[in-house]
Order: structure tokens, then sequence, then C-alpha cells
């Protein structure tokens, strides 16, 4: 830097090239505005070298600004103004390029999408080729954008705007694209720190993410521009010192470290203590150590690491952190990881088809994946606690005298959803009950049968009718349909009429045994919902032949 305004670094060969207003040459020309030497572009190689200009095809007796190399440092392309005004009597910026040839740049050579009546400038080319630029060209989206194009086939593209994704209604300038492609770019319009403030836009394919300001120390409540980086070290440039009018360029080391804490909770969020952390960064593994509270560590954030945490009696839980992620967490902030249980403890809660506990039942736990088998008695609740892991299976089977026989399962993958001290429950119907469970919708078939066009209630269908008035008393609350089903011969109002006659006759003959008749509902199907479509033989036809009994109210 010197006492005059030094800006807008480009990487060059080993150093950079930059735009400095530091001839001190009396002889030389002064800009007229402010009696200053004209902006000529320098280049330096060692720090402790003094910068040194370059030739007289670069540097004019006009201003040189913001270039850019090709990637093997032969050709550059800088900004320089005009020497006479526009129609609107400003002067205006243009592009040029130059071509290193035999140890020389050659003749600046003005670039195609120049135009006498607007500015193209700040040129940067980006690693795909594309050369992104500044203008105030008609059409735009406020008072400089960017625009990129491309040279194929001989000639620069017509310029295309990077639109309202990066281009705001104020003046967006300074493009550089790193290796990655990421675009960054100084803006006075995007939520900034204060004047011109640097934005990151990241690559997302042939287009850009929404920018994201630096922040400090980046930005500031100056101006601040010109940012270049290349394997986390930079340069930009800014007035923030004590003369607005004075550019620096800073430098500029990228921490991409980032200090993180690791936590293993349980499942209520209570800390776990005394639990191991093992790290793989990059799908190699660095560390395995134990810890007694937290972990705290430094992370490459460029990185990808997966953190797995394990403690006995918990299930070993990972967690993976991408550069995404980094780019999302605060340095030192804590990161918890929730471990559960090996072992879960669930109550299974035995109950009978009237949802009424069944106490002192008997309880079989079976591993599925081991094979072994835990018996047990359910409390006078009908109640009792068991432990699974959520790595295995179980089948539990609950059996007592005067109940079915039932059983449920309980899936590995189920247990892991299920939380700690859940109930789970086990229904028993009773065996005199018909139904397994008493809910509405649920349907058994009545073995009743009739003579030929009859209505009338034999003995032996009065056998199986009496399951159902037994029912029906130890469930008063329950209300039931009773359907009766004739084959698919005769014309269907005969069968209509028969069949309705026959729910009539079963549901007189159970009200004759105490039972409401408000809670039958005789209903005669006919041939409308048979068993078995398009059937023969008589055996098809008994089975069409059928007494249903429904739940239809509780």
């Amino acid at each position: 830097n010197s006492k005059q305004s030094d800006f807008s670094p480009a990487f060059f060969h080993d150093g950079i090239l930059f735009c400095s207003a530091r001839n001190t040459d009396s002889r030389a020309a002064k800009f007229k505005w402010n009696n200053s030497a004209y902006i000529d572009l320098y280049f330096i190689n060692n720090i402790e070298a003094p910068p040194i200009a370059f030739e007289k095809y670069i540097n004019s007796n006009l201003h040189e600004g913001p270039a850019t190399t090709s990637s093997h440092y032969d050709t550059l392309y800088f900004t320089r103004n005009t020497n006479s005004a526009s129609k609107d009597g400003v002067l205006k910026l243009k592009i040029f390029s130059s071509i290193l040839k035999n140890g020389a740049w050659q003749k600046a050579q003005d670039f195609q999408l120049n135009n006498n009546d607007y500015s193209t400038g700040h040129p940067a080319l980006a690693p795909d080729h594309r050369l992104y630029f500044v203008s105030d060209m008609p059409g735009g989206l406020g008072g400089t954008d960017l625009y990129y194009t491309e040279f194929i086939n001989h000639h620069w593209s017509a310029p295309v705007n990077l639109g309202p994704t990066i281009n705001t209604s104020g003046n967006e300038m300074f493009p550089y694209v790193d290796r990655q492609g990421n675009l960054y770019f100084s803006s006075n319009m995007h939520a900034s720190l204060g004047g011109l403030d640097v934005f990151l836009a990241k690559a997302n394919g042939k287009e850009f993410q929404s920018p994201v300001n630096l922040g400090y120390p980046i930005n500031s409540s100056k101006d601040d521009f010109g940012l270049i980086i290349r394997d986390n070290k930079g340069f930009f440039s800014s007035n923030r010192g004590s003369d607005p009018n004075d550019d620096n360029i800073f430098a500029f080391i990228l921490d991409k470290t980032r200090r993180l804490n690791i936590q293993a909770t349980s499942a209520n969020g209570k800390p776990i203590d005394n639990f191991i952390v093992q790290l793989v960064e990059n799908e190699k593994q660095q560390s395995s150590q134990y810890v007694e509270t937290v972990f705290t560590n430094k992370f490459n954030a460029q990185n990808t690491y997966i953190i797995t945490c394990t403690k006995e009696g918990y299930i070993k839980k990972s967690l993976t952190l991408t550069e995404d992620d980094f780019a999302k967490l605060k340095p030192d902030e804590t990161i918890t990881i929730q471990l559960e249980r090996a072992i879960k403890n669930i109550t299974i809660n035995v109950i009978s088809n009237n949802q009424r506990p069944v106490p002192k039942s008997n309880v079989q736990i079976k591993n599925l994946a081991t094979g072994k088998v835990t018996s047990l008695e359910s409390d006078i609740n009908g109640k009792l606690s068991i432990e699974v892991s959520p790595q295995d299976s179980y089948e539990i089977i609950g059996s007592k005298v005067n109940y079915k026989t039932k059983s449920i399962n309980l899936s590995s993958i189920e247990i892991a959803i299920i939380k700690n001290d859940e109930q789970i429950a086990l229904t028993l119907p009773l065996t005199t009950s018909l139904f397994d469970k008493n809910e509405i919708g649920q349907i058994i078939e009545l073995d009743i049968k009739y003579d030929v066009n009859k209505a009338n209630i034999r003995k032996d269908a009065a056998k199986s009718l009496d399951k159902l008035i037994v029912f029906l008393k130890m469930n008063p609350n329950v209300k039931v349909e009773l359907g009766s089903h004739t084959d698919s011969r005769g014309s269907e109002d005969a069968n209509l009429t028969l069949s309705q006659k026959r729910a009539a006759s079963a549901a007189l003959h159970i009200a004759s045994k105490g039972i409401k008749s408000a809670r039958i509902i005789p209903v005669g199907y006919g041939k409308n919902d048979l068993k078995i479509e398009n059937a023969t033989s008589e055996e098809e036809h008994q089975q069409n032949r059928r007494t249903t009994v429904k739940i239809v109210g509780l």
C-alpha cells in the first residue's frame, strides 16, 4: 500500500496485480478532477520487493482499473476509461485485452462488447472460461449490474445479466469467481454493514445461490470490495482507514477450522456423562476417546466428519457434518447427540374384548432373534412391565382360562419408535365371546340352517342363536345386525322376501330370551351379497345360505 489509493487485487503468477494511483513522478500527467496521478496497473511477486508497473501498452495516460488474467497469465483483460465523454457527458469505462508475446505485452485491443453509450469494466475470468464483468447498459436491474459472456466460435457471446438473485436496483461490481465456481462481488444494496460490502454467492450448477454477506472482519461500515481468494488465502480492498478517499489492500487467511462441543443426551434431553466419541474425517478414522462430560474439538470445516457416540447400555448414534453444515454452525456451538437406551421398558396391558383388565393372566415374551422365552404374569390390573431391545423383534403371547389365547408381534422398527414406559394392549377375548374384538364393523357367521323355503327356527339353529344370546347378555351395550342370505337360485324378489322372514324369525327368537328387540336389527339380503358368485355345487350354494352377525353399535 502507498499513500495513494491501492485496490482491486488479482492473482498474477505467485503474486498479485493491482490498481494504484501511486505514480509520484512530477512530470507524469495528473487527473484534473483531484490533481492526483492517473490509476495504473502494477504487479508484485514478493511482498518485500517494490511493485512493478505494467508496460506502456497496458498503462496509458488514462485510468487503468480492475483486471484479470487467463490461467496461464498470457492474456490480460483490464478496465480503462475513455478520453472523450459520451452523449450524457460522462467518461465511460471500457474493457481492453492484451496478449503476452515473446515476454512483452502487446498493444491493448478494444473488447468486442464495449459501447460508447455505456460502461463495461471490472472483468473477471472464471475457471469455466466465462468472462464476468460490470455494466450500466440499458435493460439492467439497477445502476450497475453483473453480466457474463462466453467465447464461442472466436466471438464473445451476447452478455447475460445474472438476474435478480445477484443484481439489485443498486450497484453490483468487482466480481471474482474462485476455483470452485463461487462468485464474490460487492454491492451497496444487498443487506450490508454500510457502503459497499463483499458478498458470496455459491455455485449451483451454472447458476448461483442467493448471496450471503461475508460479515466482519471482511466487511465494515466503509466500502469493501475487490476480494479474491485461493487456498484459504486472499486479498480485498477497503477505504476503512481515516481517509475515505484512500483505498488500501488487505490480506487475510480464511480460518476453515470450527471449534465445536459434542454432548451426549438421553431421550429427555438430560446430559449423559462418561461416553466414548469416535471421529471419522473424510472416511478416515482420526480418533476415539473417552469423554467425561463434553467433547470439544477443532474441526476442519471443509471436510466431512462422522461423529459416533457410544456408551454401555445405550444404542450407539452417529452424526454426519458436511461443509454445508459447518457453514450454519457458530463457533463454540454445542451439538447434542441423543442416545437411546439399548433396553426399553414397556408395559403390556392385558384386557378382554370388553376392555376390562384380565388379572393374573399368563404372558410369554418370545425373543424372535434368540428364541429365548420368558414367562410372566400380569398383576391385578392386568399389567406387567417387560424389557425389550430395539435391536430384536418379539412375539408376546397371552393366555388364561375362559379366554382365547392371543398374541401380538413387536418388530425392531416398532420398538425403536415406541417411547420408554409406553403401554401396549394385548386383547384376550372371552371364550364365550363370538368376536375377537368388540368393535363396530366386526362380522361373524352363525351356523343356522333352515328348511327349504321355510323361516321357522329349528332346534339345531336355536343352539347357534343361544351363543349369540349369551354374548349379548354379557355385553349389554352391544347392538347387532342379524343378516340373512340366500343362495343364487330363485327370483330376486322371492329370495329377498324369504331372507327377510328368516332374519326376522331369528330376531324374534333372540328377543324371546330377554334381549331387547332394539338391539337386534334383522336384515334380509336375499342373493345380493353372495360369498361365491356363479355357484354350481350344492356345497357352494350352502355357503351362500348363511346368517351373519355384525356389531353396529356399542
